[in-house]
Protein backbone atom coordinates (compact mmCIF):
# COMPACT_ATOMS: atom_id res chain seq x y z
CA UNK A 1 0.00 0.00 0.00
CA UNK A 2 1.12 3.33 -0.98
CA UNK A 3 2.56 5.32 2.30
CA UNK A 4 -0.51 8.14 3.47
CA UNK A 5 1.57 11.90 3.66
CA UNK A 6 -0.02 15.08 4.49
CA UNK A 7 0.68 18.06 2.23
CA UNK A 8 3.32 21.05 2.61
CA UNK A 9 3.16 24.06 0.94
CA UNK A 10 5.76 24.71 -1.89
CA UNK A 11 8.20 27.19 0.19
CA UNK A 12 9.72 26.86 3.98
CA UNK A 13 7.25 30.05 5.30
CA UNK A 14 4.54 30.35 2.46
CA UNK A 15 3.04 28.59 -0.21
CA UNK A 16 3.03 31.02 -2.99
CA UNK A 17 4.36 30.79 -6.09
CA UNK A 18 3.16 34.29 -8.21
CA UNK A 19 1.23 37.25 -7.25
CA UNK A 20 0.05 39.62 -9.81
CA UNK A 21 -0.77 43.43 -9.26
CA UNK A 22 -3.01 44.86 -12.31
CA UNK A 23 -3.75 48.22 -13.11
CA UNK A 24 -7.17 48.40 -15.32
CA UNK A 25 -7.63 51.86 -17.55
CA UNK A 26 -11.28 52.60 -18.88
CA UNK A 27 -9.84 52.90 -21.98
CA UNK A 28 -6.98 52.58 -24.53
CA UNK A 29 -3.81 54.76 -23.54
CA UNK A 30 -3.02 56.50 -26.46
CA UNK A 31 0.56 55.77 -28.10
CA UNK A 32 2.38 58.91 -27.69
CA UNK A 33 0.84 58.70 -24.07
CA UNK A 34 1.60 55.45 -23.74
CA UNK A 35 5.24 55.62 -24.30
CA UNK A 36 5.74 58.34 -21.82
CA UNK A 37 5.15 55.81 -19.19
CA UNK A 38 8.83 54.82 -20.53
CA UNK A 39 10.10 58.02 -18.04
CA UNK A 40 10.22 54.94 -15.55
CA UNK A 41 13.23 52.79 -17.04
CA UNK A 42 16.20 54.85 -15.40
CA UNK A 43 14.74 55.10 -11.99
CA UNK A 44 13.69 51.00 -11.90
CA UNK A 45 16.39 49.62 -14.67
CA UNK A 46 18.65 48.36 -11.60
CA UNK A 47 15.50 45.97 -10.51
CA UNK A 48 14.19 45.23 -14.52
CA UNK A 49 17.19 45.01 -15.98
CA UNK A 50 15.81 43.73 -18.91
CA UNK A 51 13.88 46.35 -21.27
CA UNK A 52 11.40 44.99 -24.19
CA UNK A 53 9.51 47.11 -26.67
CA UNK A 54 5.69 45.98 -27.76
CA UNK A 55 4.28 46.21 -30.96
CA UNK A 56 1.20 45.59 -32.92
CA UNK A 57 1.16 44.69 -36.51
CA UNK A 58 -2.29 44.70 -38.96
CA UNK A 59 -1.95 42.09 -41.53
CA UNK A 60 -4.50 41.24 -44.48
CA UNK A 61 -4.82 37.23 -45.74
CA UNK A 62 -6.81 35.22 -47.13
CA UNK A 63 -7.23 31.51 -47.54
CA UNK A 64 -4.81 29.73 -49.66
CA UNK A 65 -6.69 27.03 -51.90
CA UNK A 66 -4.19 24.20 -49.78
CA UNK A 67 -6.31 25.33 -47.24
CA UNK A 68 -3.10 27.89 -45.73
CA UNK A 69 -3.75 31.28 -44.71
CA UNK A 70 -1.78 33.30 -46.72
CA UNK A 71 -0.63 37.18 -46.06
CA UNK A 72 -1.51 39.60 -48.69
CA UNK A 73 -1.02 42.52 -47.30
CA UNK A 74 0.93 43.84 -43.83
CA UNK A 75 0.88 47.76 -42.41
CA UNK A 76 3.28 49.44 -40.23
CA UNK A 77 3.86 48.73 -36.82
CA UNK A 78 2.42 50.43 -34.19
CA UNK A 79 3.76 51.08 -30.52
CA UNK A 80 1.59 48.79 -28.18
CA UNK A 81 3.67 49.42 -25.05
CA UNK A 82 7.11 47.79 -23.06
CA UNK A 83 7.63 45.36 -20.61
CA UNK A 84 11.02 45.26 -18.28
CA UNK A 85 11.76 42.20 -16.03
CA UNK A 86 14.62 40.20 -14.56
CA UNK A 87 15.92 36.63 -14.78
CA UNK A 88 16.53 33.85 -12.46
CA UNK A 89 19.79 31.64 -12.82
CA UNK A 90 18.23 29.24 -14.51
CA UNK A 91 16.53 31.84 -17.51
CA UNK A 92 12.84 31.82 -16.59
CA UNK A 93 11.28 35.17 -15.50
CA UNK A 94 11.32 36.63 -11.72
CA UNK A 95 9.77 39.60 -11.93
CA UNK A 96 7.99 41.93 -15.03
CA UNK A 97 5.99 44.84 -15.60
CA UNK A 98 4.28 44.52 -18.74
CA UNK A 99 2.77 48.24 -19.97
CA UNK A 100 -0.02 47.82 -22.53
CA UNK A 101 -2.75 50.27 -23.60
CA UNK A 102 -5.64 49.14 -21.31
CA UNK A 103 -3.23 47.17 -18.48
CA UNK A 104 -0.37 47.29 -15.97
CA UNK A 105 1.01 44.17 -14.82
CA UNK A 106 3.55 43.48 -12.27
CA UNK A 107 4.12 40.02 -11.55
CA UNK A 108 6.75 38.26 -8.96
CA UNK A 109 7.62 34.91 -9.26
CA UNK A 110 9.65 35.13 -6.43
CA UNK A 111 8.34 36.22 -3.27
CA UNK A 112 8.55 36.45 0.58
CA UNK A 113 6.25 38.38 2.21
CA UNK A 114 3.81 41.29 1.20
CA UNK A 115 5.60 43.24 3.72
CA UNK A 116 9.14 43.17 1.54
CA UNK A 117 6.79 43.07 -2.03
CA UNK A 118 4.28 45.99 -1.43
CA UNK A 119 6.48 49.01 -1.16
CA UNK A 120 8.48 48.39 -4.38
CA UNK A 121 5.43 47.62 -6.31
CA UNK A 122 3.45 50.56 -4.77
CA UNK A 123 6.31 53.10 -6.00
CA UNK A 124 6.68 51.08 -9.15
CA UNK A 125 2.77 51.46 -9.91
CA UNK A 126 2.71 55.20 -8.93
CA UNK A 127 5.49 56.24 -10.73
CA UNK A 128 3.57 54.81 -14.54
CA UNK A 129 0.17 56.77 -13.48
CA UNK A 130 2.11 59.63 -12.66
CA UNK A 131 4.26 59.23 -15.98
CA UNK A 132 0.65 59.67 -17.59
CA UNK A 133 0.04 62.71 -15.53
CA UNK A 134 -3.30 61.26 -14.32
CA UNK A 135 -4.77 62.13 -17.93
CA UNK A 136 -6.38 58.67 -18.05
CA UNK A 137 -8.62 57.00 -15.79
CA UNK A 138 -8.57 53.81 -13.93
CA UNK A 139 -11.33 51.32 -14.20
CA UNK A 140 -10.00 48.94 -11.74
CA UNK A 141 -7.57 47.63 -8.99
CA UNK A 142 -6.33 43.84 -9.76
CA UNK A 143 -4.55 41.41 -6.79
CA UNK A 144 -3.87 37.64 -7.80
CA UNK A 145 -2.25 35.09 -5.85
CA UNK A 146 -1.25 31.32 -6.62
CA UNK A 147 -0.69 29.20 -4.04
CA UNK A 148 0.41 25.99 -4.06
CA UNK A 149 0.57 22.49 -1.66
CA UNK A 150 2.25 19.39 -2.73
CA UNK A 151 2.90 15.70 -1.78
CA UNK A 152 6.30 13.60 -2.05
CA UNK A 153 6.61 11.28 -5.08
CA UNK A 154 4.69 8.08 -4.30
CA UNK A 155 1.94 9.42 -1.99
CA UNK A 156 -1.57 9.13 -2.15
CA UNK A 157 -3.07 12.62 -2.13
CA UNK A 158 -6.32 13.87 0.19
CA UNK A 159 -7.94 16.94 -0.24
CA UNK A 160 -8.20 17.35 3.70
CA UNK A 161 -4.55 17.02 4.00
CA UNK A 162 -4.80 20.86 2.52
CA UNK A 163 -8.77 22.32 2.47
CA UNK A 164 -11.07 22.40 4.95
CA UNK A 165 -13.96 20.09 5.12
CA UNK A 166 -16.51 23.24 4.33
CA UNK A 167 -15.48 25.96 2.23
CA UNK A 168 -18.03 28.53 0.32
CA UNK A 169 -14.98 28.37 -2.17
CA UNK A 170 -14.62 24.85 -3.64
CA UNK A 171 -17.49 22.12 -4.90
CA UNK A 172 -18.15 19.60 -2.08
CA UNK A 173 -17.72 16.92 -5.32
CA UNK A 174 -13.82 18.06 -5.68
CA UNK A 175 -13.25 17.78 -1.95
CA UNK A 176 -14.55 14.18 -1.49
CA UNK A 177 -12.92 13.16 -4.85
CA UNK A 178 -9.80 10.83 -4.88
CA UNK A 179 -8.67 12.40 -8.24
CA UNK A 180 -7.84 15.00 -10.02
CA UNK A 181 -10.26 17.55 -10.13
CA UNK A 182 -10.57 21.45 -10.91
CA UNK A 183 -13.46 23.50 -9.12
CA UNK A 184 -13.91 27.82 -9.84
CA UNK A 185 -15.81 29.80 -7.74
CA UNK A 186 -16.87 33.60 -8.85
CA UNK A 187 -19.32 36.54 -7.08
CA UNK A 188 -19.31 40.17 -6.93
CA UNK A 189 -19.64 42.19 -3.76
CA UNK A 190 -20.98 45.62 -3.95
CA UNK A 191 -19.81 48.44 -1.44
CA UNK A 192 -20.75 52.28 -1.35
CA UNK A 193 -18.39 54.72 -2.39
CA UNK A 194 -17.26 57.08 0.08
CA UNK A 195 -20.18 59.17 0.75
CA UNK A 196 -20.96 59.89 -3.32
CA UNK A 197 -24.24 57.56 -2.82
CA UNK A 198 -22.72 55.39 -5.80
CA UNK A 199 -21.07 51.90 -5.21
CA UNK A 200 -17.74 50.37 -6.35
CA UNK A 201 -18.04 46.08 -6.87
CA UNK A 202 -15.54 43.60 -5.82
CA UNK A 203 -15.23 40.72 -8.14
CA UNK A 204 -13.81 37.51 -6.19
CA UNK A 205 -12.78 34.42 -8.52
CA UNK A 206 -11.26 31.07 -7.15
CA UNK A 207 -9.87 28.67 -8.51
CA UNK A 208 -8.85 25.21 -7.10
CA UNK A 209 -7.86 22.46 -8.56
CA UNK A 210 -5.81 19.02 -7.52
CA UNK A 211 -3.39 17.05 -10.06
CA UNK A 212 -0.21 15.19 -10.91
CA UNK A 213 2.44 17.42 -12.16
CA UNK A 214 5.93 17.64 -12.70
CA UNK A 215 8.25 18.81 -9.72
CA UNK A 216 12.18 19.10 -9.53
CA UNK A 217 11.93 15.99 -12.00
CA UNK A 218 9.42 14.08 -9.92
CA UNK A 219 5.76 13.40 -10.83
CA UNK A 220 3.65 14.75 -7.78
CA UNK A 221 0.14 15.85 -6.43
CA UNK A 222 -0.35 19.32 -6.09
CA UNK A 223 -2.90 21.65 -4.38
CA UNK A 224 -3.06 24.82 -6.41
CA UNK A 225 -5.71 27.84 -5.24
CA UNK A 226 -5.60 30.80 -7.44
CA UNK A 227 -7.36 33.85 -5.41
CA UNK A 228 -8.28 36.92 -7.69
CA UNK A 229 -9.81 40.01 -6.65
CA UNK A 230 -10.31 43.04 -8.56
CA UNK A 231 -12.18 46.38 -7.33
CA UNK A 232 -13.43 48.37 -10.13
CA UNK A 233 -14.72 51.80 -10.12
CA UNK A 234 -16.98 54.14 -11.97
CA UNK A 235 -14.58 56.38 -13.30
CA UNK A 236 -16.78 59.48 -13.09
CA UNK A 237 -16.74 59.21 -9.60
CA UNK A 238 -12.78 60.48 -9.12
CA UNK A 239 -10.94 63.22 -10.29
CA UNK A 240 -8.33 61.26 -12.67
CA UNK A 241 -6.75 64.71 -13.64
CA UNK A 242 -5.10 64.71 -10.11
CA UNK A 243 -2.23 61.91 -10.37
CA UNK A 244 -2.46 62.01 -6.25
CA UNK A 245 -5.93 61.13 -5.87
CA UNK A 246 -5.30 58.10 -8.25
CA UNK A 247 -1.96 57.28 -6.43
CA UNK A 248 -4.53 57.39 -2.74
CA UNK A 249 -6.45 55.21 -4.22
CA UNK A 250 -4.30 52.68 -5.60
CA UNK A 251 -1.93 52.90 -2.32
CA UNK A 252 -5.31 52.54 -0.26
CA UNK A 253 -6.48 49.42 -2.26
CA UNK A 254 -3.80 46.64 -2.74
CA UNK A 255 -3.82 46.58 0.97
CA UNK A 256 -7.25 46.22 1.59
CA UNK A 257 -6.91 43.54 -1.41
CA UNK A 258 -4.69 41.75 0.40
CA UNK A 259 -6.08 41.17 3.15
CA UNK A 260 -9.30 39.84 1.64
CA UNK A 261 -7.02 37.59 -0.52
CA UNK A 262 -5.95 36.05 3.30
CA UNK A 263 -9.33 36.21 4.28
CA UNK A 264 -10.61 34.02 1.32
CA UNK A 265 -7.33 32.01 1.52
CA UNK A 266 -8.04 31.35 5.66
CA UNK A 267 -11.74 29.96 4.37
CA UNK A 268 -9.84 27.66 2.06
CA UNK A 269 -6.94 25.55 3.97
CA UNK A 270 -7.27 24.34 6.87
CA UNK A 271 -5.78 24.91 10.02
CA UNK A 272 -2.62 23.16 9.93
CA UNK A 273 -1.94 24.74 6.66
CA UNK A 274 -2.78 28.01 8.09
CA UNK A 275 -0.05 27.33 10.57
CA UNK A 276 2.38 25.97 8.07
CA UNK A 277 2.55 29.30 5.97
CA UNK A 278 2.16 31.51 9.09
CA UNK A 279 -1.07 33.16 6.99
CA UNK A 280 -1.82 35.71 10.25
CA UNK A 281 2.04 35.84 11.76
CA UNK A 282 4.53 37.99 11.70
CA UNK A 283 5.51 37.33 7.63
CA UNK A 284 2.51 38.28 5.69
CA UNK A 285 1.37 35.43 3.68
Amino acid sequence: MTQMATARPVNDKHAVTAVLFGVEFAKNVEGDLLRQIEVIKPEFEDTLPIYGLQQNVSVQGKPSPDGKFEIVSQGATEYAGFVMHSLKPDGRIDHQLSVEAKLIKYVAFRYSSWTDIWPFVERLLSACITAINGQWPIKSFTLEYNDRFTWEEGVDYDAAHVFRERTEFVAPKALASKTAWHSNNAFFEMHPFRDTGDEWARLVTVRSNVARIMISNKMRWAATIKTNLRDSFNPGLINWQDPAESIALLSERFPLLHEKSKEVLASIINDAQMANINLYGGQDA
